[in-house]
């Protein structure tokens, strides 16, 4: 019995510490568009499926891709202006959100779970 309660008490603390920081894929679509500087370009990546897939481009750039759980863009050059448009839609969310990459602001970091978080990279 004491061997079945520690069992318990360990499995319960798995579940509470552990599953929390376990990437989840989100079953909805993330649309993302970049606009801002003709020509800026930017490097990044997104998470789909628990695998990361890097991106590489140049605005006005878009992309529209479903089940990824992360995504991180970051300017080339620091210099210039790019805004980021996201919208993200399942059976249960329509979120929208956006975020002005100027000067001082080196890129966006998204988690997306059911919607999404929309945070800067600073230095």
């Amino acid at each position: 019995m004491k061997t079945l309660c520690l069992f318990c008490v360990g499995l319960a603390l798995f579940l509470i510490a552990g599953c929390a920081n376990l990437p989840v894929s989100s079953t909805g679509t993330t649309s993302i568009k970049l606009t801002g500087t003709p020509g800026a370009s930017f490097t990044g990546f997104y998470v789909k499926d628990g695998k990361q897939a890097p991106l590489a481009g140049a605005v006005p750039w878009s992309l529209e891709v479903t089940n990824i759980s992360r995504l991180e863009i970051v300017k080339v050059n620091p210099n210039d202006s790019i805004a980021i448009e996201l919208r993200y839609q399942d059976a249960n969310a329509n979120t929208t959100d956006g975020m002005a990459l100027g000067s001082g602001i080196l890129g966006a970091r998204v988690k997306v779970r059911s919607g999404f978080t929309l945070t800067a990279i600073t230095r």
